[in-house]
């Protein structure tokens, strides 16, 4: 995976400044990356 950006921070601040994202909602699209990436990849059996 290619950097873009050098922390976190820096992108969250982008997300805030340009875009007027708030932390709920970068975390919420976060979990919900996941959740999907999980029920793709992952059978129903299996613990995570």
């Amino acid at each position: 995976m290619q950097k873009v950006f050098k922390s976190c921070y820096d992108l969250d601040k982008r997300c805030y400044e340009k875009y007027a994202l708030n932390e709920d909602i970068l975390m919420e699209h976060a979990a919900k990356g996941m959740a999907e990436y999980i029920q793709k990849y992952f059978s129903k059996d299996t613990s995570v």
